[in-house]
Formats: structure tokens, C-alpha cells, sequence
């Protein structure tokens, strides 16, 4: 069904979201980042790097988790690896929160939300109004913006996206973040290479990515840059503990299971799951027993291995679905 789910932390409680644990330190330099910006009124840039699976997502999901109780507009997107080949469509999600678009509003409907908007920013309909709609595919496809060369149409959507950029901060800082830029397409990078090179007054832009990802284009920007490895062990210890419990059967797993998982919470979250999926961990999160030897699941050493698990134990007639859908991809 349609749904609005952006990240594997908006059903946080549903699946019992781990306590944050061992990346307190990162997040108040994010926090003192965000201080600082408001204070003295400036642009802020921070990047966050790390392996795939490592505490990115969970980093930026808990800043911006904080900050939410303050007078400040937070918007937060990111690339995917099936979008890579479709321009700017990572970052429309984006557009869609700030002009409050549902998954199910009809072309009408975003018309108008678009409008309204861009009239009570004292913006100009056609100059900014069409380029936004195009990027939502709510302008019409006879409108004379369609008909311009690819070239020019770039261009004035690099300007509708900057006027709009400076025009959020009005009331409000803003707070942008952009997540998995190894996967971004050259349009959005572009754009982005624009924006932090020039970052309107009380903005803070929060990028992440993995470190085999050539970031040269930031090179030159002044940014607070967060390099995350491994969770210590004792942070380890206590996100099995949180899920597991301490049940005695756990014992060799709780020994085990730290040097196993390379200090990645993802691989312990994944791990756990396999078990009780398979039957080797009986009882309910938090009070679990072990009932077969900790070598029954294995850890998958990549999130494409963890994926591939998850989908290995569905049923027969969801892989169908799973393989029809990668097929179609999006549309």
C-alpha cells in the first residue's frame, strides 16, 4: 500500500529501537554545531561518515530527534541505489515535507499546497512555482516550462531551489539533511556542490556518506566532519543486553557476539532477529533464552548479505513479489 515511511526509524517503536548508545560525544558536537549556527546566525556544514550499517542514519535520526523540540524547520532526505538514474527524485521527499504533500494528494491538490506557499513566501508563481512543479511532476506536460532546453530548465530549477533554500530561513533556521551522497545523482550533487558553497544565514546542511565515497567537491568547505567506526565493546555489550536480556543460557553469546559483529549495531540488530526467526531465541525482547548453540545464525559481513538473508527466510510467494517489484523499480 502507499505509505510515507522514509527510514527504518519511522516504526522505531514497533520494532523496539535499540537505546542510543556509544555515539554520545558525536552528537553534541552536533548539537554545539547547531548552537553555534544559531547564535551567531552563520551557515553551518557537517558531514558524517561511516561503513554501511555503522550509525549514520541513527546519528542524524537522534540530532534531529533533539533539535525537534526547538523553533527550527528540519527537513531530512537522501539518495537510494534505485534512484541513482532519476535527477533530483532523491530529494523531492524533501519538497514534499516542506509543502506538507501526502503520497495520496492528486496533481490538483500539490498545485495548490505549491501556490499558497510560494504567494506567502512573496515568491513569483511562474519564475518558481513551475520548476518546483516539474520536480514533482505536477506541472502539466504542455507547460511552456517543458518545452525549454534541458540546459535552461537545469538552471532555473538550481534558482527555484535556492530562492526557496533562503526564503525557509525567514522566520526559523533551517536544518537540512542529505543522507547515502555515494548514491547521489550528478543534478543533486551539483546542486548541493552550489548550495553548501554559498549556505544562506542560520542554515546548518547535515551530509552523510560511506568513506569509499570521493567527496573532493567538499574539500574546500569549512565543516565539522564526524568519522564513525565500531561501537566500543561495552556499547555492544549493552545494545545485546537491551535486546537479549540477561538470561544465563546467554552467557557464550553475550561473549561472542561483540567480537563477531565488528562493533556494528545493524549486524547485532540482524543477528538477534536470524535467531528468533529460526527458533535458537525463545522469550520476548529483553527477556529472551538461548535454546540452541550461538552458531546457528550467522552475521552477514554486508548490509546487501543481510538483505539477502531477510529475504531468503520469506515465503516463497514474497520473493515473487520482491523480484517483480526490483523489475519495475519506481515509477
Amino acid at each position: 500500500r502507499i505509505t510515507v515511511r522514509r527510514s527504518r526509524f519511522d516504526h522505531a517503536p514497533a520494532r523496539a529501537m535499540t537505546p542510543f548508545t556509544g555515539r554520545g560525544g558525536e552528537l553534541e558536537r552536533l548539537l554545539g554545531l547547531f548552537n553555534e549556527m544559531r547564535t551567531d546566525g552563520g551557515g553551518r556544514l557537517a558531514v558524517v561518515i561511516g561503513e554501511a550499517g555503522i550509525g549514520k542514519s541513527r546519528l542524524v535520526h537522534e540530532f534531529l530527534r533533539t533539535i525537534a523540540r526547538r523553533n527550527v524547520l528540519a527537513l531530512d532526505g537522501g539518495a537510494a541505489p534505485y534512484g541513482s538514474g532519476s535527477g533530483y527524485r532523491p530529494g523531492v521527499h524533501i519538497l514534499r515535507q516542506y509543502f506538507n504533500i501526502g503520497e495520496a494528494d492528486d496533481v490538483r491538490t500539490v498545485q495548490e499546497k505549491v501556490a499558497g506557499r510560494i504567494v506567502a513566501l512573496d515568491g513569483d508563481s511562474n519564475a518558481v512555482g513551475a520548476p518546483l512543479l516539474a520536480l514533482l511532476r505536477a506541472l502539466p506536460e504542455n507547460h511552456r516550462f517543458m518545452e525549454q532546453p534541458v540546459s535552461e530548465r537545469r538552471q532555473r530549477v538550481f534558482a527555484a531551489l535556492k530562492w526557496l533554500a533562503g526564503r525557509m530561513t525567514a522566520d526559523r533556521p533551517l536544518v537540512l539533511a542529505y543522507e547515502d551522497l555515494q548514491w547521489v545523482t550528478s543534478d543533486t550533487r551539483d546542486f548541493l556542490d552550489a548550495f553548501v558553497h554559498n549556505l544562506p544565514p542560520t542554515t546548518l546542511v547535515l551530509l552523510t556518506y560511506r568513506p569509499d565515497y570521493d567527496a573532493g567537491w567538499l574539500a574546500d568547505r569549512p565543516r565539522l566532519e564526524l568519522r564513525l567506526d565500531g561501537l566500543t565493546p561495552d556499547a555492544i555489550r549493552k545494545i545485546i543486553t537491551d535486546l537479549l536480556g540477561e538470561d544465563e543460557s546467554l552467557a557464550a553469546l553475550n561473549d561472542d557476539l561483540p567480537r563477531r559483529s565488528g562493533g556494528n549495531p545493524l549486524f547485532i540488530e540482524e543477528y538477534v532477529r536470524s535467531m528468533v526467526e529460526s527458533g535458537a531465541l525463545l522469550g520476548q525482547p529483553g527477556r529472551y533464552r538461548l535454546e540452541m548453540r550461538p552458531g546457528t545464525a550467522t552475521i552477514p559481513p554486508t548490509v546487501r548479505g543481510v538483505l539477502a538473508a531477510r529475504i531468503d527466510r520469506v515465503a516463497r510467494a514474497d520473493k515473487l513479489v520482491l523480484r517483480t517489484i526490483a523489475a519495475i523499480g519506481e515509477v
